[in-house]
C-alpha cells in the first residue's frame, strides 16, 4: 500500500510502481516450465524506460491478462516468430488455483547484466496475485518512485517518521503491542537506482535481493590491491632502474660531455621507461584475453574485454600505462640527469650516493608490506571461511537431499503419496515435511504472546517455521526440555475444526525464542500457551518442547528465535535422510516417481551440504582472488629483489674478495649480506601488520561466527616473507661467496 500512499502524501512524486516476483508454471506445446514472472502496476514502463522492441509501452500493461516477454524469454517459447497476440498459459498463483491464459503484448531487451533487477515476464498486477501486496509489512515486493525534476529525496526523507506515524495503519498495532510508535520500531529509507547495486547490501545484508547484490567495499580493495601490486612492479622498475643506471653512468657523462644536455638525457631515460610500459600493456591485454573464462567462471559473470567504442577502456589502460611509465622512470630519469661528468670520469667512481640505496631500501620495505598484508589476509580469509562451513550448525547435514515445490497445485494433493512411495525405499531411512529447510534464509515472523502473562509482558516478533513430526529426527535435533512432536498427541498438530472456533495445537521454541519471550529458564516455557493471529484469526499453541538454537542462515547471522508448529497445507520442501553411496542414482530414482505422480510440476531437489557450501561462495571466491593477488604480489616482489641481490653482490665482488682475503668465512659473508636484504622485511612487517590487522578485523565483523585475530597469522606471512628474501639473496650471495677472491683482485 505504499505506493499509493506515498503518491497521496508527497507532492514530489511524480510516479510510481510495485512490482514482486512469483515462479508460476508455464505450459507450451505439451511442456511444463517453471518461469519468473514479474508483477507491477500499469505505471511500471512510466517509472522504468525499458525499450519495447516489439509491442504499444502505453498499452502494453493494461488488460490484466496480458504479459510483456524479455527478447530471450520470447525466443525460447515462440522461436524466431513474434510472439504478439499469441498466448501463454500460467498455472498457478495458490494452492489449488486454476490456470489462466495470458496474452503477449509486448517484447523488451533484455536486462543488461549489470542491472540490479533482471525482467523475463512481465505482467500486471490483478486478483490473482492482489494479496501480495496488500499488507504493510510485507518485504515480498519492491516499491520504485519516480519524483519530479525539481525535487530532491530529502524532502520525503525528512517526512518519514511523519509517515510512519500518522499514514501507516500499523501505528495503533505497535502502540499496543509496544508501547512504541510505528517510527520507535521501523525505519524507511530511500535509495537511488544506481546506488543499488553495490549499496544496498550494506544496509539489507542478502536478504531478499533480486540479482545478487555487489559490495563497494570489496570492489574498491580489490581495485586498491591491483594498484598496490602495480605499485610493487613500478617499484622494482625504479629499483633494478637506478641500479642499471648507474652502470650507465659513464654513458650518461659521455653524452652531456659530447653537448647532450640536462633535458635531453631525462627525456630520454623516460621515453624508455614510457615505452617499456606500453609494451609491458600489450602484452597485458594479451594475458587478460587468456585469464577472462577462468575468471568469469570463478565469479559466475560475463566478462569482455572491450577497448574501443562505447564502454571501451582503450583510452584508460593507454593513460594507465603513461603514469605507470612516468611514475617509474622520473626519479631515474631525474637522478641520472643530475650526474657530473668530471666526478664519473676523472674517479672512476660509482654514481651511486647514500640517498639512491637509502630510496632502494624504502622501496623494498613498501614491496614486502604489501606482500606480507596479502598473505595475511588470505590466510585469514581462508581459516574464517573453513571455520563458517565447519561450525557447529547444530543439525546433521550428510546424506540429506531436499525436494522443492509441494505446495504447488498438483502436488499438494500428491504430497503423502509421494512420502509414503519415498518412505518405501530401501536407501531411504526417514522423510520429513515442512515449509523451510536450513539456509532458506526466509523472514516468516508473526507476532506470539504468552497467554495469562498480562499487558507488560507483550508480544514478540518472532519467526516460525511449520514442520512435521519427524523432521527435528531426521535432521538429528534432540529437545533440551519437553519432547517433539508426535502422532501420538492428536492436538499437536494445528487444526480449526470450526470457523467461529479459535486454531489450536503445539508448539516447540528454540532457545533464543524461548528468551525472546522472557523465559531465563527456557524449560519454563514448557507447558505455557503462546497467542498469535497467524493463519487464523486467533490460535493458540501449547508448547511442548525446547529445542537448541540451529543455524538456518549462514555464519554470518545470528540465529533466529523461531517458533516450530505442525500445519500440513505450509509443507513445501521434503528432507530425505539416505544411506546410499550413490545419491545420484537414488535421486534418478525419485524423479522417476515424481514424474509418474506429480508430471504437471518440475522436479526440483537439492543436496543439504551443498546449500550450506552455496551460503559461503563470495567468500571461497575472495580466498581464491587473495590467493592470486598475493601469490602475484609476493613472486614479483621476489623477481624485484632477485635482480636487486644479483646487482648487489655483483657490484660487492671486489669488497667480499678482500673480506675473504682478510680472513672472512662464506657462512660469515652471506650472513652479512642475508642481514642487510632481511632488515627492510623486518620493518615491512611492522608496517604490515596494523595494516593487515585493521582490514580484517572489520572484514570479520560481518560474521557473527568468527575466529579471533591470533597473532599467528601475522607471524605466518612474516616468517614466508623473511624465508622468500633469505632464499633470494643467499642463492646469490653463495655463488659470489665461494668464488676465488684472486678473479675479484687481479686488476687492483
Amino acid at each position: 500500500p505504499m505506493r499509493q500512499a506515498f503518491q497521496d502524501n508527497f507532492e514530489q512524486v511524480e510516479s510510481a510502481t510495485r512490482f514482486g516476483y512469483l515462479t508460476p508454471r508455464v505450459f507450451k506445446d505439451g511442456a511444463v516450465y517453471e518461469q519468473q514472472v514479474t508483477f507491477a502496476d500499469p505505471e511500471f514502463f512510466e517509472v522504468f524506460d525499458l525499450p519495447l522492441l516489439q509491442g504499444d509501452r502505453t498499452t502494453a500493461l493494461v488488460d490484466p491478462r496480458s504479459l510483456v516477454l524479455s527478447e530471450s524469454t520470447a525466443r525460447k517459447y515462440f522461436g524466431d516468430a513474434s510472439p504478439l497476440g499469441q498466448t501463454l498459459t500460467l498455472c498457478c498463483f495458490a494452492p489449488g488455483g486454476e490456470s489462466t491464459d495470458y496474452q503477449i503484448t509486448g517484447v523488451i531487451a533484455d536486462t543488461p547484466e549489470n542491472a540490479h533487477f533482471e525482467f523475463s515476464v512481465i505482467g500486471l498486477i490483478d486478483g490473482n496475485v492482489a494479496d501480495f501486496y496488500e499488507s504493510w509489512t510485507s518485504i515480498n515486493n519492491y516499491t520504485y518512485f519516480k519524483l519530479k525534476e525539481s525535487s530532491s529525496p530529502d524532502e520525503i526523507s525528512d517526512r518519514f517518521p511523519w509517515f510512519l506515524d500518522n499514514v501507516m495503519p500499523v501505528n495503533d498495532q505497535f502502540q499496543a503491542k509496544f508501547g512504541l510508535n510505528t517510527s520507535e520500531f521501523a525505519e524507511l529509507s530511500l535509495m537511488p537506482i544506481k546506488d543499488i547495486h553495490l549499496g544496498a547490501k550494506f544496509q539489507a545484508g542478502d536478504m531478499g535481493d533480486i540479482r545478487p547484490l555487489g559490495d563497494r567495499t570489496l570492489v574498491i580493495g580489490f581495485l586498491l590491491i591491483a594498484f598496490l601490486i602495480l605499485g610493487i612492479a613500478t617499484i622494482n622498475f625504479i629499483n633494478l632502474a637506478t641500479a642499471r643506471f648507474i652502470q650507465r653512468s659513464r654513458e650518461v657523462s659521455l653524452r652531456k660531455v659530447m653537448g647532450a644536455g640536462r633535458r635531453q638525457i631525462t627525456q630520454q631515460f623516460l621515453g624508455e621507461a614510457v615505452l617499456v610500459s606500453l609494451f609491458a600493456s600489450v602484452l597485458a591485454l594479451g594475458l587478460v584475453e587468456l585469464v577472462l573464462p577462468w575468471y568469469n567462471e570463478l565469479l559466475s559473470t560475463n566478462l569482455t574485454l572491450k577497448l574501443f567504442g562505447s564502454g571501451g577502456v582503450l583510452a584508460e589502460l593507454i593513460l594507465m600505462a603513461l603514469v605507470a611509465g612516468l611514475v617509474g622512470g622520473m626519479y631515474p630519469a631525474l637522478y641520472v640527469g643530475k650526474i657530473h661528468p668530471a666526478k664519473i670520469l676523472k674517479a672512476n667512481q660509482s654514481s651511486e650516493t647514500k640517498g639512491t640505496s637509502r630510496l632502494k631500501s624504502v622501496l623494498v620495505v613498501f614491496q614486502f608490506a604489501i606482500s606480507i598484508a596479502l598473505i595475511t589476509a588470505t590466510a585469514v580469509i581462508y581459516v574464517q571461511t573453513d571455520y563458517a562451513k565447519s561450525v557447529d550448525l547444530g543439525y546433521e547435514s550428510d546424506n540429506r537431499l531436499v525436494l522443492r515445490n509441494l505446495r504447488r497445485s498438483g502436488a499438494q494433493e500428491m504430497k503423502a503419496t509421494l512420502e509414503a512411495r519415498i518412505q518405501q525405499m530401501p536407501e531411504v531411512i526417514n522423510v520429513a515435511l515442512s515449509s523451510d529447510v536450513p539456509t532458506d534464509n526466509n523472514e516468516n515472523n508473526t507476532f506470539f504472546s504468552v497467554v495469562g502473562r498480562g499487558q507488560d509482558a507483550g508480544s514478540q516478533l518472532l519467526n516460525h517455521i511449520t514442520i512435521d513430526y519427524d523432521f527435528l529426527e531426521v535432521y538429528g535435533i534432540e529437545p533440551l526440555y519437553g519432547r517433539t512432536f508426535s502422532e501420538n498427541f492428536g492436538s499437536d498438530s494445528m487444526s480449526q475444526p470450526d470457523p467461529k472456533t479459535v486454531a489450536s495445537g503445539a508448539a516447540i521454541l528454540n532457545v533464543s525464542a524461548a528468551k525472546r519471550l522472557g523465559f531465563d529458564n527456557p524449560e519454563d516455557a514448557i507447558g505455557e500457551v503462546l497467542a498469535t493471529e497467524l493463519f487464523w484469526d486467533s490460535a493458540l499453541m501449547e508448547v511442548v518442547g525446547v529445542i537448541p538454537d540451529i543455524s538456518f542462515r549462514s555464519a554470518h547471522y545470528e540465529d533466529l528465535p523461531l517458533v516450530y508448529f505442525r500445519f500440513e497445507p505450509r509443507f513445501d520442501d521434503m528432507t530425505i535422510l539416505y544411506s546410499s553411496n550413490d545419491p545420484g542414482a537414488l535421486i534418478a530414482e525419485i524423479e522417476t516417481i515424481w514424474k509418474e505422480l506429480i508430471p504437471s510440476v518440475p522436479f526440483s531437489y537439492a543436496i543439504l551440504d551443498d546449500l550450506i557450501s552455496n551460503q559461503y561462495l563470495v567468500e571461497e571466491r575472495q580466498f581464491i582472488t587473495f590467493s592470486v593477488f598475493a601469490l602475484l604480489a609476493v613472486f614479483i616482489s621476489f623477481l624485484g629483489l632477485f635482480a636487486l641481490a644479483s646487482f648487489t653482490t655483483d657490484r660487492r665482488t671486489k669488497e667480499i674478495g678482500i673480506r675473504k682475503v682478510f680472513g672472512a668465512s662464506v657462512r660469515e659473508i652471506i650472513q652479512m649480506l642475508v642481514w642487510q636484504f632481511s632488515k627492510p622485511v623486518v620493518i615491512a612487517n611492522l608496517i604490515a601488520w596494523p595494516a593487515a590487522w585493521y582490514f580484517l578485523s572489520g572484514w570479520l565483523e560481518g560474521f557473527v561466527y568468527r575466529i579471533g585475530l591470533s597473532p599467528t597469522y601475522f607471524v605466518f606471512a612474516g616468517i614466508i616473507a623473511l624465508a622468500i628474501a633469505w632464499a633470494t639473496v643467499a642463492g646469490h650471495t653463495w655463488k659470489v661467496a665461494r668464488a676465488n677472491p684472486i678473479k675479484a683482485l687481479r686488476d687492483e
